[in-house]
């Protein structure tokens, strides 16, 4: 486990807001996830990640979840996904526009990041809202 990798990343710390947003939970028990984010809408994935060589990590995914609130329903789709990944990522120091000091950029190269690019290292503890509790990806808030 490379603690350095633990925490939570995202697509749009440090920048002016935007209507969407991607997170990405690396936690310390192996376990994960990703959420693109938008308002009214979450896309999930739920996965298992260990370090399998140097800049390399194996991520097991195992479920996928999509949340639609629009016109104030709560339409909730699991699905269940078993894939299992190689991929290279890397991290480095770099800056963003709204931040006074370099933050930790990670590049990783999941096909289910759907905006890719680098993510910002925004704090070491996973957020928690109740959206994500909706669309199952964390224990009551």
């Amino acid at each position: 486990m490379d603690s350095q990798l633990v925490g939570f990343w995202s697509s749009d710390w440090g920048y002016d807001s935007a209507m969407e947003d991607e997170w990405l939970v690396l936690r310390a028990d192996g376990t994960g996830w990703r959420a693109y984010l938008r308002p009214w809408y979450t896309s999930a994935t739920l996965f298992r990640w260990a370090l399998s060589g140097p800049g390399t990590l194996r991520v097991d995914t195992y479920r996928e979840v999509v949340l639609d609130e629009w016109d104030g329903r709560e339409d909730l789709a699991v699905t269940r996904v078993d894939q299992t990944l190689e991929v290279a990522y890397r991290t480095e120091q770099g800056t963003r526009p709204l931040l006074d000091s370099p933050v930790s950029l990670l590049t990783v190269d999941l096909p289910f990041l759907d905006l890719g690019g680098a993510y910002a290292f925004a704090d070491p503890e996973e957020p928690r809202r109740d959206f994500l509790h909706s669309a199952g990806i964390q224990s009551a808030v």
